[in-house]
């Protein structure tokens, strides 16, 4: 499951805000969020390090120049 928001733009390709939710505990930390999350989304992303916790179960990424449509759910 997760969330998608776009940050406005009056180009086809945006930034694209994307919340990931209902993480299991293992997969919480940066790198697998980096590896097996935010690059299914686009080549070009950042990770919001202060949305990643232990505790919480959800993170953010903001995937940049990004055809939110081509984004594989």
């Amino acid at each position: 499951m997760g969330v998608l928001w776009m940050v406005p733009s009056f180009s086809k390709k945006r930034n694209v805000g994307v919340k990931f939710i209902g993480l299991p505990y293992h997969l919480r930390v940066k790198s697998v969020v980096e590896e097996a999350l935010a690059r299914k989304c686009g080549e070009k992303f950042t990770i919001d390090d202060s949305s990643i916790d232990i505790c919480k179960a959800t993170c953010s990424i903001l995937v940049h120049d990004c055809d939110w449509i081509e984004i594989d759910p």
